[in-house]
């Protein structure tokens, strides 16, 4: 599933909790704020990117001094959707 899909999943389900339940889902806004999400996501995956690079280039074994556990979590949040 796309990061896009799971942010608008998330927003939709804020309006099952108590005190949004009774309130009309806008799915116009739904969509305008996953957007503004997003921007805030890749902002945050850019930063991760360059400093696996900074690592990469600063240490000879690389980003193999990262464990195998945080390297499949940034892998599984960003995955390469090419």
């Amino acid at each position: 599933m796309k990061v896009k899909e799971k942010i608008i999943q998330a927003l939709a389900r804020g309006y099952c909790s108590p005190e949004n339940s009774g309130k009309e889902v806008d799915i116009e806004l739904i969509n305008s704020m996953s957007d503004e999400v997003i921007k805030v996501i890749d902002e945050i995956e850019e930063l991760i990117v360059d400093l696996l690079s900074e690592i990469e280039d600063a240490s000879p074994a690389g980003t193999e001094i990262l464990s195998e556990e945080l390297m499949e979590k940034i892998n599984k949040f960003f995955p390469d959707e090419n």
